[in-house]
């Protein structure tokens, strides 16, 4: 009787019958554990003990099977040995292995389990490479050719009712290269992968923890693209349908959710933003509403390295313009007049530490914000004075023209 529990303690010979026998009787997700980078096999020391070992790897390969487990165990063995780059170049051809195995399975899919458990590990040993060895991406961007391979079995199939095409599997592929590509800033090739997606969405069954992966990407590449509205859409999406426990998951979200639904017009409550401990962003709310542009400012210049990683900086510029907007009303409801001279304005952003705005910047903003939908009036050159429609001279959020 095969039990995964034996896998702590069992011989080399034992590990590999049990991981044939599952390849033989098509146990895909068993047999994926056994093949698994965090799995208890892998602190099992009888696996790796040197005469043993070594007389395996040069043993004459029977089935498929035996590359696949061959590959595994010695990046598993590289991997103790804290050698990245090595234990890489054998997860890669792990996984070459396993998609030449799959893509030789006519009419079967029951491998996918088993693709989608090395892919994973493959990205994450090729980030570890990475980072140990100061590389700036280099063994990422290699891995996204190998993840390919694993894309293109799974486009290539054909769509089946019976639930055994391979098109079941691409969502997973898809997520790591999207994953990658973020890593190493190639996001215009991200949108090759949402088309992809979008045209066969029918045909590709996914999981809820997938569909929130490759919202969350969707979301993150809207924001980065200015394109709010299909930013709130994805992001929303990714973080209701996140695990109620993920607390590490659904923060990550909230990191560009909360920027976006500021300049949506919804401001969260202080308790919310608290909860997930973004206490950066609860500043900024209360900067933008208030229309401190000071107090901007200064929460902006005091995080603006982690705004620039984070892929936020165009989110935060459109806030400072939402917090121009949010002075201006305050200015034009002090004034109790629809015709505001552009000097009322001047001296209002110079009393915002602004000193050096001069007339031409003040009309310039304005153009702005009248263009951008934010405030409804239009500038009078001749007379130097902003004339405000007599209603809704300051137009919801909800309103303003954002992406496309």
């Amino acid at each position: 009787m095969y039990t995964r529990r034996m896998l702590s303690t069992c011989t080399l010979g034992q590990y590999v019958k049990y991981a044939e026998h599952m390849y033989l009787t098509n146990q895909g997700l068993v047999l994926s554990h056994a093949l698994s980078l965090s799995d208890v096999h892998v602190s099992n020391e009888k696996l790796f003990k040197n005469i043993e070992f070594d007389a395996y790897m040069h043993k004459e390969n029977a089935s498929p099977i035996d590359t696949i487990i061959k590959r595994h165990l010695l990046c598993v063995k590289f991997l103790r040995e804290h050698n990245f780059i090595v234990a890489y170049y054998h997860q890669s051809s792990c996984v070459t292995d396993v998609v030449t195995a799959l893509r030789n399975q006519t009419g079967a899919n029951w491998m996918l389990p088993v693709m989608y458990v090395v892919s994973s590990d493959l990205r994450i040993v090729a980030q570890k490479a990475d980072t140990i060895n100061n590389r700036s991406g280099d063994i990422l961007e290699k891995a996204t050719d190998v993840l390919m391979a694993c894309y293109r079995v799974c486009i290539g199939d054909t769509p089946s009712i019976q639930g055994n095409s391979k098109r079941m599997g691409l969502m997973s592929p898809v997520n790591h290269i999207m994953n990658i590509y973020f890593r190493t800033q190639k996001f215009n090739l991200c949108q090759e992968m949402i088309r992809t997606i979008d045209a066969v969405a029918r045909d590709v069954p996914s999981t809820i923890q997938q569909q929130v992966i490759f919202r969350f990407f969707v979301g993150r590449l809207a924001v980065l693209e200015g394109d709010f509205r299909v930013a709130n859409h994805n992001l929303l999406f990714a973080f209701k349908q996140s695990h109620p426990n993920s607390y590490k998951n659904k923060r990550i979200i909230l990191t560009y959710l909360l920027p976006v639904k500021m300049l949506l017009g919804y401001m969260p409550p202080k308790a919310f933003v608290e909860k997930y401990n973004l206490p950066i962003f609860w500043e900024l709310l209360l900067a933008v509403k208030q229309g401190n542009l000071k107090k901007f400012e200064d929460v902006f210049e005091g995080n603006r390295r982690y705004f620039i990683d984070m892929g936020l900086y165009l989110a935060i510029e459109n806030l400072r313009l939402l917090t121009y907007r949010n002075l201006f009303k305050r200015i034009y409801h002090s004034q109790r007049s629809n015709k505001i001279t552009v000097s009322c304005f001047q001296a209002g952003l110079q009393l915002m530490s602004q000193e050096d705005v001069d007339a031409s910047k003040t009309r310039l903003l304005i153009a702005t914000l009248i263009y951008s939908n934010k405030m409804k009036a239009y500038l009078s050159y001749q007379r130097d004075l902003v004339i405000f429609y007599s209603e809704n001279a300051f137009p919801r959020s909800s309103n303003f023209q954002y992406g496309g």
